[in-house]
């Protein structure tokens, strides 16, 4: 047997299968993996269909192109039907993420066709990308040792991620896709000029400017990922055999003059390669050459692995979650964007986790709660960024806003919530920012708001004065004892007006050193 990320386990060898709605294509891959976690592809089919000509102009989807998506999908179930096949995913990037009438859409399309879609956040794109990046390009390099900045440059969205010493610090994704310019645009407005402008118009290496003083001296690795930058490499050589090809920015330049007369059809049936990929290949390149020039590099790197790749990988990869670290890494660089004071609140997330792991198993808290638990707990006064009065619902508004990648929106939203009760009141009905949440969010929320009080608490004079306390648990009370070097009346005093929470949601009661 094998346990995957997502919970579900598998008999090896299995056949899979994965539906990819992108924004200008549908594809079906069906493929076994055996006993050694080796792929092997049993069937491949693609249908072109412009779903982001729609979104990107107009916001949604309209009627015939849902048509033709059902259609298309009824026939890729079937085909699911005829291999029998039992662990399929059917997953949605930028198109149907970014269209009002996603919800409608996906209830027809589970009505018609049984399929249930997975509309990939970016946050999640990036995550999985990411993940299977570093493994690949750790084979080759001393990736833990680097700085490096990421562009996933797809048809509908670029993702831009920023590591540090193999840690992701942060990432963001734009709406400056490949063929999302044509879109947009117009064929006939589309150039390297124009693509330019664009890219100036996002001002992304002043967004990126906290991130690039960060290099410490060391070398920035620039490395491209996406199916046009793929494309286009592989017309100077053959580099199917690699998962890593390495190139001099001049000689990416000059495989960019070997295509800049070609129009886009010639390139799809001179390299067989779909049309969106072989539209994509230009742009891709002019992208990629605006960071290189930005940031001087004199090499770029690209790793050979798609969304797919990294959606298979992330099926077979076994917990825990290497993702983790880069969760709290990225969570870190955003409380110092907003000057917070990582001591206390690197001292709140170790008093947390020591109650968390006191409790989990009794109460059945899950591993990825102590996840949100983590980053709620440094994030929980960011708020006094803009003003220390009511810096808790501060802390909620910017938190309700930011986006991490490996954290969904809706678990977002559920440490948001958790933060703006880390003091004051407590969950009401009279909240609207509570009762909007999900019935199992707001159990969430109580859990970790329950914890997040007590832990803050402790430190209430930002001393860490229960940096080695031990946790118990007995009968109806929550031990908390911390060695005898300093005057605890202070914390023992707001643990009092802060426990009550904990004591509602655990029935637990928390007590110190020397209140039994």
């Amino acid at each position: 047997m094998h346990t995957t990320t997502h919970g579900v386990r598998f008999s090896l060898p299995v056949q899979i299968g994965i539906i990819d709605i992108g924004a200008y294509s549908i594809r079906l891959e069906i493929f076994q993996v055996d006993n050694k976690n080796r792929c092997k592809i049993l069937e491949q089919l693609s249908q072109p269909l412009n779903l982001g000509y729609d979104v990107f102009r107009k916001g949604v989807i309209s009627p015939p192109k849902v048509n033709l998506l059902c259609s298309i999908l009824k026939e890729f179930s079937h085909k699911l039907k005829e291999y029998g096949i039992k662990h399929h995913r059917t997953i949605a990037t930028s198109a149907i993420r970014e269209s009002f009438n996603r919800d409608i859409l996906i209830s027809r399309v589970m009505f018609e066709t049984g399929l249930k879609i997975e509309v990939l956040e970016a946050q999640e794109e990036a995550r999985m990308l990411f993940v299977l990046m570093r493994e690949v390009m750790q084979q080759q390099y001393d990736f833990t040792e680097s700085n490096a900045f990421i562009f996933a440059v797809g048809t509908g969205s670029l993702i831009i991620m920023f590591s540090e010493n193999g840690k992701l610090r942060c990432a963001e994704t734009e709406a400056l896709g490949t063929v999302r310019f044509f879109d947009e645009l117009g064929r006939t407005d589309v150039n390297p000029a124009k693509i330019i402008d664009l890219m100036e118009s996002f001002e992304l290496t002043t967004r990126f400017a906290d991130a690039l003083s960060q290099r410490n001296g060391k070398a920035l690795k620039i490395i491209g990922l996406g199916a046009g930058l793929r494309a286009l490499i592989s017309i100077r050589n053959n580099y199917q055999k690699n998962k890593i090809v390495e190139l001099a920015p001049e000689h990416l330049l000059a495989i960019m003059e070997q295509i800049q007369d070609e129009p886009p059809e010639r390139l799809a049936v001179k390299y067989h390669i779909p049309d969106h990929v072989a539209i994509s290949m230009a742009p891709s390149g002019h992208i990629l050459n605006y960071f290189v020039k930005k940031f001087n590099c004199h090499n770029v790197i690209f790793p050979l692995i798609s969304t797919r790749d990294a959606l298979i990988a992330d099926m077979f990869r076994e917990e825990p979650d290497p993702f983790d670290d880069d969760i709290i890494a990225s969570t870190i660089a955003i409380g110092e964007k907003f000057r917070f004071e990582r001591c206390h609140a690197e001292s709140v997330v170790r008093n947390s986790i020591k109650i968390f792991n006191c409790i989990q198993k009794t109460f059945g808290l899950s591993n990825r709660l102590r996840i949100l638990l983590r980053v709620a707990a440094l994030l929980h006064d960011v708020g006094r960024f803009v003003d220390t009065r009511k810096h808790h619902k501060h802390s909620h508004y910017l938190v309700s806003n930011m986006h991490l990648p490996g954290i969904s929106e809706r678990e977002m939203q559920v440490i948001a919530v958790a933060v703006r009760y880390h003091r004051k009141a407590i969950p009401s009905t009279s909240h609207p920012e509570y009762t909007s949440l999900y019935p199992n969010d707001k159990v969430q929320v109580c859990q970790l708001a329950a914890i997040l009080r007590v832990a803050d608490a402790l430190d209430r004079a930002h001393m860490d004065k229960f940096a080695k306390m031990n946790v118990s648990r007995r009968e109806d009370t929550l031990l908390v004892r911390a060695p005898l070097l300093s005057d605890l009346a202070l914390e023992k005093l707001y643990l009092k007006k802060k426990s009550n929470l904990f004591r509602e949601v655990y029935g637990l009661n928390v007590k110190t050193n020397g209140e039994l």
